[in-house]
């Protein structure tokens, strides 16, 4: 058992529900679904690691499950969705099911194939896609939605630093990963009210 792990593992279960309800809910469908494959799936995850830390080893392999479905529907879902919000453009019933197929494609090929570098080089490529779009909202008229979005992804990219930030202030690396993405989630549900 590891109570500390656990916590803050928590923590990172209670501002992902905190930011369904709060900050997802109140969306139309399609923004929600999308937003949601990232939230949820991350939400989730931490959810099976809390029971993984408390001392129940079987739930780290749904919690890893979870993990790479973040990295995969979840990532090609976010990069869509903030492309969608920041350049005001809707997109077709037929071509938001069919990135949502390719993502559930793409995690269950993972899975299937036991391919977890894949799931890394997935959200690799969304994490940069994502900044950029931050970026480049901050160009166009979406100040505030593209401010939450830029920290947020700042934020997960910190997260993913933990094993050289941790030594530096002295905090355990995985209590240190969990609190950073629960901030980075947070911000990403405020990107998602704007």
């Amino acid at each position: 058992m590891e109570f500390s792990h656990a916590l803050t593992d928590a923590l990172l279960t209670l501002s992902g529900i905190f930011v369904f309800f709060n900050y997802l809910k109140p969306l139309a469908p399609r923004e929600r679904l999308l937003w949601s494959a990232f939230i949820v799936s991350v939400t989730a995850a931490s959810f099976f690691g809390v029971i993984r830390f408390l001392g129940y080893a079987p739930a780290r392999s749904v919690s890893e499950t979870f993990q790479h479905l973040a990295s995969t529907l979840g990532a090609i879902c976010l990069v869509l969705v903030c492309y969608l919000k920041i350049s005001k453009k809707r997109l077709n019933t037929t071509y938001l099911y069919s990135f949502v197929a390719a993502g559930v494609v793409l995690f269950l090929y993972i899975e299937l194939f036991q391919k977890p570098a894949l799931a890394q080089f997935s959200s690799m490529v969304a994490i940069p896609l994502v900044l950029a779009l931050g970026i480049w909202g901050l160009f166009k008229d979406k100040k505030a939605y593209s401010m939450w979005l830029t920290m947020a992804v700042v934020l997960l990219i910190l997260a993913n630093f933990n094993k050289a930030i941790a030594p530096l202030i002295h905090v355990n690396n995985i209590d240190l990963y969990h609190c950073v993405l629960a901030v980075s989630i947070l911000c990403f549900g405020k990107a998602a009210k704007e």
